[in-house]
């Protein structure tokens, strides 16, 4: 036997939260997700985690850059008994000891008496902007000078999602309308074109232990950092996606006398009501900074039409919004793509495999094609031996559809991969045989107005698609051409939808191809791009 006590051999702990670094081997110990290990000390309790460790390493971004900075760090050093060490995708690293511990609660306590003051110097800086903007003569749109694209968001080490192939969208297809772009933007994301200029935004180092102060905090932090790289790039235009409580690309616009272009995706103060269990702290100043960004921007860029009349109702001129739906990279998402890898991974030879893509949030109705599945099980007891269900991603109905799996005992039809890399997408939906978009409505009864990415990318892949006739899923797609369309929340009508395509080989061929068709001509990112640039050119110089 070895000398080493029965407590040294107990694992450390390896926690990943936004960190893009790969995973050693030779890592040793557990490794969870923040969120996972943050649900197993809510189901658990803390006092189960008290020093259970022997040592904790959690990997972030940008070490400057956690949220809630103070709680993280209690939380940490309560379950470990020895190093505790928080290490960030530059290589750096911190010490989580008790001195770190009395710093990082005085910087809170600074930040938090600081709250006031950081409320009146926002709105002075505002008043400024407001004053600065009634100065400003036209502006004119410069196709041959450079594009700045503002990515402000604080959200970081994302590597999938709708607003990954969003941003990465736009962004590789502007220069085949204008100089090439400069990209600022507090983090780098997948997919970007490599040959890019790319800058990072530094968003400073206040008020982290509040998400909405941090945000406010930072437009102080961008405003030299964006001035510099304005001049230097001689901009021409500024584009931004717009993000809570953030007036840079207002700012910028004001002071250079540039137009601006807001991407306007949602209500900040509207979400945090309806989707996120409360209004916002400051909610006064939110919503004052997002009715500026929408009433002064040059043009305000929406993907579906309720989005359009939130954004009139909130400010914007609506002769100054532009509804633009998602679109699709037609060159990475295409119907000749091998999905066998996958497949063979997957143990999904000869298999007619029924494919989701997604965040799993609350409006994607994942829970909807599990239930379907069953349904379609239940009434076709044969095809248990034939079909699979490949279903991509997490998120917050993740565990949801996991119990439903298990409860309707569809383990080994029912394929959960997690969340994959956006480069991996194409190739997993490669593997499918049918794509599935069954999203539901919004619990408060408010319009749908999502534009889901899912939608081009499915139509690109040139696969048949079963989708609810739901928002712009409707309006996009045309039953019996493109997809079988079927009331949305209803798993009956979903099961009958995949059952007609599973068993007709001929349709989903001409549904693919039709699909395919449509996204090239109408729904690629070039043409989404070209749409902006054409209208902001006909309401700046019209």
């Amino acid at each position: 036997m070895g000398s080493g006590s029965a407590e040294d051999a107990r694992p450390g702990l390896v926690l990943l939260r936004g960190t893009r670094r790969p995973l050693a081997p030779d890592a040793g110990g557990e490794v969870l997700t923040w969120h996972a290990f943050q649900q197993r000390v809510t189901e658990q309790g803390r006092r189960s985690q008290l020093r259970r460790y022997r040592g904790t390493e959690l990997r972030v971004r940008y070490l400057g850059c956690v949220h809630r900075p103070l709680e993280t760090a209690i939380l940490l050093r309560g379950v470990t008994r020895g190093r505790c060490v928080i290490t960030d995708d530059d290589g750096r690293s911190l010490r989580v000891t008790t001195a770190h511990l009395l710093r990082t609660a005085l910087r809170a306590l600074r930040d938090r008496l600081g709250a006031g003051r950081l409320l009146r110097d926002t709105h002075s800086m505002l008043d400024a902007i407001e004053a600065r903007l009634q100065k400003r003569g036209a502006v004119r749109f410069e196709p041959s000078r450079r594009l700045v694209y503002l990515r402000t968001d604080l959200t970081f080490g994302l590597t999938a999602g709708g607003s990954v192939g969003h941003v990465a969208g736009v962004l590789n297809a502007f220069d085949a309308f204008t100089a090439p772009p400069l990209w600022l933007t507090t983090d780098t994301l997948p997919t970007t074109r490599p040959d890019i200029e790319t800058e990072r935004l530094l968003p400073g180092d206040r008020h982290w232990g509040d998400v909405e102060r941090v945000a406010l905090a930072a437009n102080g932090a961008y405003a030299g950092q964006i001035d510099r790289a304005v001049r230097r790039a001689d901009a021409g235009m500024v584009y931004q996606r717009y993000a809570l409580n953030n007036v840079a690309g207002l700012r910028v616009a004001a002071e250079h006398g540039l137009p601006l272009v807001i991407e306007f995706n949602g209500s900040e103060p509207w979400i945090a009501r309806h989707w996120a269990g409360g209004p916002l702290r400051y909610e006064p100043i939110a919503e004052r900074i997002e009715a500026m960004n929408l009433r002064h921007a040059d043009l305000v860029v929406v993907v579906s039409e309720p989005m359009r009349d939130t954004a009139v109702q909130l400010g914007a001129r609506a002769d100054r919004v532009l509804v633009n739906p998602n679109g699709v990279d037609a060159d990475r998402y295409r119907p000749d793509l091998d999905g066998t890898p996958v497949r063979e991974r997957l143990g999904l030879q000869d298999k007619t495999v029924v494919g989701f893509i997604g965040t799993f949030d609350r409006w994607h109705g994942a829970p909807v094609l599990v239930e379907a599945v069953a349904r379609l099980l239940a009434d076709r007891p044969a095809l248990r031996d034939t079909l699979a269900c490949l279903m991509i991603g997490d998120g917050p109905e993740l565990a949801q559809v996991q119990r439903r799996v298990d409860e309707l005992q569809l383990r080994g039809v029912v394929h959960l991969t997690g969340r994959v890399a956006q480069e991996a997408g194409p190739g997993h939906l490669a593997a499918c045989d049918v794509l599935a978009s069954p999203h539901v409505p919004n619990a408060d009864g408010s319009a749908f107005f999502g534009s889901p990415t899912k939608l081009f990318e499915y139509l690109a892949m040139g696969r048949p698609i079963v989708a609810s006739r739901l928002g712009q899923l409707g309006e996009v797609l045309a039953d019996g051409q493109t997809a079988l369309l079927v009331e949305p929340g209803d798993p009956v009508a979903l099961a009958q939808a995949l059952c007609r395509l599973i068993d007709d080989a001929p349709l989903r061929a001409r549904l693919g191809a039709a699909g395919r068709a449509q996204a090239e001509r109408e729904h690629t990112w070039h043409r989404h791009t070209q749409r902006i640039v054409d209208r902001l050119a006909a309401v700046v110089d019209g």
